[in-house]
Order: structure tokens, then C-alpha cells, then sequence
């Protein structure tokens, strides 16, 4: 079973994003951000978020977007999911809410045990179904339907990721509109926010992923807009904010966070169902 953490607000809070073994890190050989592009200054970040022709973050991604892991350790694909939706809207294509449980079944091993950040880009890759065809909280690839199968087929968007490791590549992808899968440490103070709208710091190796799709300038740091999968009670509408060096700076060499960043339609329209 995964990892459930009694919060200060007296919710227990599930989570479930694994540490991958060390050799699996070092073995990647997908590019860096910084590999094939050439990264923002903060004033150039700033200045393409300041343009109001493109809202990013909640701004554009509001409580329609929110998912409830409910007792399941599937954060990981729970922002997977949420972040195919993303580059969907991104490219003007409507489509239904998808399936984290579907993806989830495909990483777990048969067993609500949580999952890796590197496999769940693998199955994102190949694609889910919407979440219309599988029940919430499903956890064995065997109790998928012949449906959910057929119509595992939202990945149309020609997609290509990249691995985040610094915060200039982070806010580089935010800017670009690239939204992010980050590994955060999830504790019992988690659920409390300054005024600000900022997580509690924590320190630790990561236990919980979330999406990061925006950000926002606070004195000489960025605040990165981040939206949580407990369900819409969770913070601002089940979003906080977090920080680089308060929060991603300890997981961020334990995980593969990664960016998905669309390249063409391979289609007009989303598959029909």
C-alpha cells in the first residue's frame, strides 16, 4: 500500500512517487532542456508572462483541471494525465478528462505501491483513455476493459520531453508553455500556505509529484504555480505555490522531472470514441 501522511489540517494525504535506483539516473540519455534550446534569462521569462495573450497556470488551468488521487499512490500519473490535457488545450483541441487510473495500472506492478517519474513518461508516451472508462481508484493492468484499451489513444499530439535539472530550464519550460512533472517531499506541514500561497518548505529526497504549469515573480525568487491532485480542497482550490531552492532543490537529483513540449498534431482532432 502507498505511503499515506496525516496532515496538519487532519486530512490524510496519499502519495506515492518512488525513488528510482541511482544507476537508472545516471544511465538516462534523454536530452536536457538545455540540450535543445537555448534557456531564458528571468527578465526574458518575465517578459513572455507578462504578455496576457497567453495565461498559463491557473490563470488558464483552473479547478476544472483538478484531480483527487483519493487513497491511491498514483500522483505521478495523476500530473501525467493532467499534463497530456494541457498540451491538448495548448493546441486548441477540447478533449475529456483522462485516465490517471489507466496509466497508473501500467507503472505500479499490480500493487498500490506508487510508481516512478521515468516509467510514467514512458506509458504517457504510448498514451491513456478517458477517464470515463475506467473506475476510479483501479489499480491492476487486469481489471482494465477491452474499451479502455481501444481507446488508450490520447497521445496524438507529437510530443518530445526533456529532463529538468535546474531552475533556469524549469522557468524556461514554464515560459515556453512546456508544463513540468516535479517531484516534491510531502509532509504533514504541506498542506499549510503562507500568505503568499507557498507549501511549507520541506527537505527531503521526494514522495509526491505534482504539475508545475506557471509561475510568478516574488522579489528576487520565482514562485512556481503548481496544481496538486487531493482534490479541490487541497490548498488555493487544490493548488499552491512552490520554490526552487524551499522545495525542488532536495528532489530534484532523486527523480527525472521532465518537460513535455509539443511538436506538431499528428491530428486534426482528438480521436473519435
Amino acid at each position: 500500500m502507498s505511503e499515506r501522511i496525516l496532515g496538519d489540517d487532519g486530512v490524510k494525504y496519499a502519495v506515492g512517487t518512488l525513488l528510482p535506483d541511482p544507476s537508472r539516473l545516471t544511465a538516462m540519455t534523454q536530452p536536457r532542456l538545455q540540450d535543445v534550446m537555448d534557456l531564458l534569462s528571468d527578465d526574458e521569462v518575465m517578459d513572455i508572462l507578462d504578455d496576457d495573450d497567453l495565461p498559463l497556470g491557473r490563470d488558464r488551468w483552473g479547478v476544472d483541471y483538478t484531480k483527487n488521487q483519493g487513497p491511491v499512490g498514483k500522483c505521478a500519473c495523476s500530473a501525467s494525465a493532467g499534463i497530456l490535457e494541457r498540451c491538448f488545450d495548448l493546441q486548441g483541441i477540447e478533449v475529456p478528462k483522462l485516465s490517471d487510473d489507466y496509466l497508473y495500472c501500467h507503472v505500479n506492478g499490480g500493487s498500490d505501491r506508487g510508481s516512478l517519474l521515468i516509467d510514467v513518461i514512458h506509458q504517457a508516451e504510448i498514451g491513456t483513455c478517458p477517464a470515463n472508462f475506467v473506475p476510479d481508484g483501479t489499480i491492476k493492468k487486469s481489471r482494465l476493459s477491452p474499451e479502455s484499451h481501444a481507446n488508450a489513444t490520447y497521445n496524438a499530439l507529437e510530443t518530445e520531453w526533456c529532463q529538468i535539472k535546474s531552475e533556469q530550464e524549469l522557468s524556461t519550460a514554464i515560459a515556453l508553455a512546456m508544463p513540468v512533472n516535479v517531484a516534491w517531499h510531502f509532509t504533514n506541514s504541506s498542506p499549510r500556505l503562507d500568505g503568499k500561497g507557498m507549501s511549507t518548505p520541506t527537505r527531503g529526497p521526494g514522495n509526491h509529484s505534482v504539475i508545475c504549469d506557471g509561475l510568478k515573480r516574488d522579489g528576487n525568487r520565482f514562485l512556481y504555480d503548481t496544481q496538486n491532485s487531493h482534490g479541490k480542497q487541497f490548498g488555493e482550490q487544490g493548488r499552491c505555490y512552490l520554490g526552487w531552492g524551499e522545495h525542488f532543490s532536495s528532489t530534484v537529483n532523486n527523480h527525472v522531472f521532465w518537460a513535455l513540449r509539443v511538436i506538431e498534431n499528428k491530428t486534426n482532432s482528438p480521436p473519435v470514441l
